[in-house]
């Protein structure tokens, strides 16, 4: 008996969380809840919005670094090639009488 009062009381939960869904996107679709305006909420948004955008210009400069970065690499291996084959090169045996 126990058990389907847990469900039942899960049951009502579950009807009243879903109300507050609705309810909640009543509100930012239509800008109302009854007498209440919906300022706050467009305001909390359009901060997120802005935030957002940061991070994705932020991954973007990441992006950039990270190119550079294997450019730089790239370089930097191809002059570490470069001098050991001339080291390689220029290894040059000197006899001494």
């Amino acid at each position: 008996m126990r058990s389907c009062m847990l469900s039942y009381k899960q049951l009502i939960l579950r009807i009243v969380f879903a109300a507050e869904i609705a309810g909640a996107f009543w509100m930012y679709r239509y800008g109302t809840y009854g007498t209440h305006t919906l300022a706050p909420l467009q305001g909390t948004v359009n901060i997120l919005d802005r935030e957002v955008a940061q991070l994705q210009q932020d991954i973007k400069n990441i992006e950039y670094t990270i190119c550079m970065w294997q450019e730089d690499s790239f370089f930097i291996q191809a002059y570490a090639r470069q001098n050991l084959n001339m080291a390689a090169a220029d290894e040059t045996v000197y006899i001494v009488d």
